[in-house]
């Protein structure tokens, strides 16, 4: 059996006075190999993620593998326990209004002041060394910018949005690896990937993959893979052309407010899959599904908004193909019955305006006008010779 460590980190002091904590896991395989980073339930209702973790952890305590691996399971315990009646108020700060997974720094972009250096002066210094050591060296010192910005910040008081994700950047910066775990509202299994990506997020096997751009938009897949973006950038301005090695990503493991340990088992699956492609497992990992992946870039990923308020009859399913003209949803508003003539009013259809794939919809039935109701992509490009 591999060894198992945990730690419990102090991220937050409630109005009682108790310490509200993260708990992490770190399994350590005792061979070289990559680091990965995986955490679930940023977003609180978004537990699915949870369950691949519980057999991921299994996993790796009995198999051999290369590397070691952080866990961070209901990585942001704030939003997971603020409950409503039976549903969790997860996606915002329900004290600031803020989204939990747009709290993330892109550190190499503050001032030098704020982190302790530059990265010019990092990529100076190391130009002519070779790769390993400035891939090892740069790990040390993305973590000390981070550990330095805290501090920086922390000179106008605690700020819980900023100390809890920086934590977890600070836990992601001596990684190779980081897998963030979410699900959609009621949604299929997608991924969103960098560009730089695309053909290795073929090895996860999931139906839908996001292609984003190498750009910052404050989640946490963005702040981990743009250090090394920046600092291809700046090397190669100064003559030394590095690989792009470092790899994030984001998974969305079907509906919010739900935990099924079965699908959790086939989800790790595939997480293991991509894991024995990246030289940290040496067993090839069979799978029972291979589903035709379809890659879509983030511009064709459309929410379309409710054309009416009323209680919706969804046709379209997660996943579901939809032609032009197609039924997508029913509303039905009963303000709209005058007399018997109009009766027929009541039901108002919602059809598709172009031909798509439904990713998530809205989970509850009763939505105002304007309210978003679906995610779809347009212009999927299929990718037919996954192996």
């Amino acid at each position: 059996m591999n060894h198992l460590s945990r730690v419990d980190y102090p991220i937050k002091e409630l109005p009682s006075g108790d310490q509200l904590f993260v708990t992490t896991f770190q399994i350590e395989s005792g061979h070289a190999g990559p680091h990965l980073h995986i955490q679930a339930s940023v977003h609180g209702a978004e537990l699915q993620g949870n369950a691949a973790i519980f057999h991921l952890m299994q996993y790796f305590l009995h198999n051999p593998f290369k590397g070691r691996v952080s866990f961070v399971p209901v990585s942001n315990p704030t939003a997971t326990n603020t409950k409503v009646g039976a549903y969790t108020y997860g996606r915002f700060n329900p004290v600031t209004g803020h989204n939990w997974n747009r709290c993330y720094e892109d550190v190499m972009t503050r001032p030098e002041e704020q982190i302790g250096g530059t990265l010019k002066s990092f990529a100076a210094s190391y130009v002519n060394a070779p790769w390993d050591q400035i891939k090892r060296d740069y790990k040390t010192f993305l973590r000390q910018s981070l550990s330095n910005l805290e501090t920086h910040l922390k000179k106008k008081g605690e700020n819980e949005n900023k100390k809890l994700f920086l934590f977890l950047q600070m836990m992601a910066a001596p990684t190779d690896i980081v897998l963030d775990l979410h699900t959609g509202p009621a949604s299929t299994r997608y991924i969103y990937s960098a560009i730089s990506q695309k053909t290795s997020v073929i090895d996860f096997h999931f139906p839908f993959v996001l292609n984003i751009p190498n750009e910052f938009a404050q989640a946490m897949d963005e702040a981990t893979f743009m250090p090394w973006v920046h600092l291809q950038r700046v090397l190669k301005s100064l003559g030394r052309d590095v690989p792009l090695e470092f790899q994030s990503y984001t998974l969305e493991l079907g509906s919010e407010e739900r935990v099924n340990l079965d699908e959790g088992k086939k989800d790790a699956q595939h997480i293991l899959h991509y894991l024995s492609r990246q030289g940290m497992i040496d067993k090839e990992m069979s799978l029972d599904e291979k589903p035709t992946q379809r890659h879509i870039l983030l511009k064709d990923y459309r929410t379309l908004y409710a054309p009416s308020g009323g209680l919706v009859h969804f046709h379209a399913r997660p996943g579901e193909f939809v032609k032009k003209g197609d039924l997508l949803a029913s509303f039905l508003n009963f303000k709209r019955i005058t007399d018997a003539n109009t009766f027929h009013n009541a039901l108002w259809p919602m059809v598709a305006t172009e031909d798509c794939f439904v990713i998530n919809h809205c989970p509850s039935a009763s939505v105002s006008k304007g309210m978003e109701l679906f995610q779809v992509v347009e212009n999927v490009e299929v990718i037919s010779h996954v192996l």
